[in-house]
């Protein structure tokens, strides 16, 4: 009877009209692309004038708008970058650059690109992380892009000096040529309008103001802990602790690409007054440019002289305003108890440490535009150190209370293989 009964539902299922608007989903992915899109560099290139544009890069054209894998979907419409120049009726030279099915260099493509660099007042290189180098089926081995669009990159620099890049791609990437080109956003994976995104923000019709939600270090070797989290490893050891992304990058004071929270504008904003209030903080933003814009300010807790180890700040909260040129406004951010708390194993609780706390209004972690102290009541906690950098085997099985499990023998087969 329920087997009958679901039958009879699925069947009137079926039958139900469903009515979707597809046209303002579209708009809203445009705009979702638009407004999460990072602007990591820009020299007052951009937003672009009426440059001789060329645009260079297979991914112009094919865009890597999502994943690969069981999370890949096909998208009722998917535009392009080329295509939305043409829709604006901006004349532009195309260069494929390099072939999207390998990571090796191709001397014919990019001898190609290099020479219509030469004629062109503007390149628009987009480059980054093909289906390839990274799905959700497989980890990468480094953060390397592929060797074909670096290549491709550094020659296009060598011939002409106005190189804007658009990375494309899910996770942060190496990049040997940054200081090369004048300008670089990042889409990441924006769907299926990152064509007509892309453009609006390169035009300026769209000003930039997504954030960084992970740190962009320089290169691999600036990552602490990739030994211990090897694939071919079967027991993974977290000697990291809470020193994860900007918490360990910004405790150790490691230099960076790009910190967490980093994202640039075509305007600029200035921070003033804060103040703090029960459960919140107060700050005046001003946008102290020409054209409107959008800030997402951030505010780190600092605890000063903790007896436990702590990350040098953490994010205990964030808003984004929007503000037209010249306006100031007044943001109140929520603060509660919990930004000052830690979980104590020594009191088995959610705890507040006693003592002094700086709030830090940020543009991003290592953007500090404001500061102010207050004092908290709570409890004294006992002494207790962790190296931030470079755990060893002994400080880690302190920190553990028992000794680090010993890598598995594959054989023979158990209920725990």
């Amino acid at each position: 009877a329920e087997m009958i009964a679901l039958l009879i539902r699925a069947r009137n299922g079926k039958e139900q009209k469903i009515i979707s608007d597809t046209a303002m989903h579209i708009a809203l992915a445009q705009k979702i692309a638009e407004e999460s899109a990072v602007l990591l560099k820009n020299d007052g290139i951009l937003p672009l004038q009426n440059q001789k544009l060329l645009v260079v890069g297979a991914f112009a054209k094919h865009p890597r708008y999502q994943s690969t894998g069981s999370s890949h979907i096909n998208p009722s419409t998917l535009d392009n970058f080329c295509e939305a120049l043409e829709d604006a009726a901006v004349p532009y030279g195309y260069e494929e650059g390099y072939r999207l099915d390998q990571v090796e260099p191709d001397a014919a493509l990019i001898a190609r690109a290099k020479a219509a660099a030469k004629a062109s007042e503007c390149v628009v290189v987009f480059a980054g992380l093909p289906d390839i180098c990274e799905s959700e089926g497989f980890d990468r081995d480094s953060l390397e892009m592929p060797e074909g669009h670096n290549a491709l990159i550094e020659a296009v620099c060598a011939a002409n000096p106005n190189v804007v890049v658009v990375l494309q791609g899910g996770s942060p990437m190496a990049m040997p040529w940054r200081e090369r080109v004048r300008a670089i956003l990042v889409l990441y994976l924006a769907g299926c309008r990152s064509g007509h995104a892309a453009w609006n923000l390169i035009s300026g019709a769209v000003n930039p103001g997504g954030k960084l939600a992970e740190t962009w270090p320089q290169s691999g070797r600036d990552l602490q802990n990739s030994a211990y989290f090897s694939g071919e490893k079967r027991v993974v050891e977290y000697r990291e602790s809470i020193f994860v992304g900007y918490r360990y990058f910004d405790t150790a004071n490691v230099p960076v690409a790009y910190p967490f929270g980093h994202g640039l504008s075509y305007t600029s904003f200035a921070y003033s007054d804060l103040a703090m209030e029960d459960g919140a903080a107060l700050l005046r933003v001003t946008n102290t440019g020409a054209a409107a814009g959008r800030e997402v300010v951030q505010l780190y807790v600092k605890k000063v002289d903790s007896a436990v180890f702590r990350t040098e700040k953490e994010l205990k909260a964030f808003a984004k305003v929007s503000l037209e040129p010249g306006e100031s406004k007044i943001v109140r951010i929520p603060l509660g108890e919990d930004a000052f708390s830690f979980y104590s194993v020594e009191h088995g609780a959610w705890v507040v440490e006693q003592g002094a706390y700086e709030v830090l209004a940020c543009s991003s972690s290592r953007d500090i535009r404001l500061r102010a102290t207050l004092t908290k009541s709570g409890v004294v906690c006992k002494k207790i150190d962790y190296p931030c950098q470079g755990a060893d085997r002994a400080a880690f099985e302190a920190l553990l209370g028992r000794p680090v499990s010993l890598e598995p023998t594959r054989r023979p087969f158990t209920l725990d293989s």
